[in-house]
């Protein structure tokens, strides 16, 4: 069996290698002084003592910043006695919770109003709710965190907000703010 190469005279060409040039280079004994190198003063060293520290003062008006945000608290999500109304008043901590849990869903229950609307609509109906019990047992910051009808969203929110005051959350014997989520279910035969 006999192979044949073909080259492709576009792609490869031979050529000769030219050997480089070389220009002689003349050797001279001058040599010139470009700079003259002086000995470098010694600097003082360092001193290693300590320095205080310059504080900076910042009016918090300057820089647009409101000191009540600032230095407001973040509300837990998890108290060793956790917001309650009377009812649930003298529990242990997990009784407390159960108890506290259970009667807030019921008062939300029967604060809850369903929207016209929504009675022509057939299935369950559901709502993530989110609040804050704050330091002085008044709901606030009252969210929809989901939802599967926006007017769902809405009833549940505003059967939360007519919630009445509690008695604060406390952890290590002073009252926190607390973060509770709540889910509101309803189902509509249709």
């Amino acid at each position: 069996m006999m192979m044949k190469f073909f080259l492709d005279p576009l792609r490869f060409r031979i050529e000769e290698v030219k050997k480089p040039e070389f220009k002689e280079i003349k050797k001279t004994t001058e040599i010139k002084i470009v700079k003259t190198i002086t000995k470098p003063t010694p600097e003082p060293a360092p001193t290693t003592e300590p320095t205080e520290p310059q504080i900076e003062i910042v009016d918090k008006g300057k820089y647009g910043m409101n000191p009540e945000i600032i230095d407001e608290e973040i509300p837990s999500t998890t108290a060793e006695f956790f917001a309650h109304y009377d009812k649930c008043s003298g529990l242990n901590s997990e009784e407390l919770y159960q108890c506290s849990l259970k009667d807030i869903i019921s008062r939300i229950q029967a604060k809850f109003e369903i929207p016209p609307a929504l009675k022509s609509e057939s299935g369950e109906m559901i709502a993530y709710i989110t609040f804050v019990v704050n330091k002085k047992g008044e709901i606030d910051q009252i969210e929809v965190l989901k939802t599967n009808h926006p007017l769902m969203g809405k009833a549940a929110a505003k059967a939360v907000g007519k919630l009445p005051k509690m008695i604060p959350a406390s952890q290590s014997g002073r009252t926190v703010s607390l973060r509770m989520n709540v889910p509101i279910k309803l189902f509509i035969e249709g």
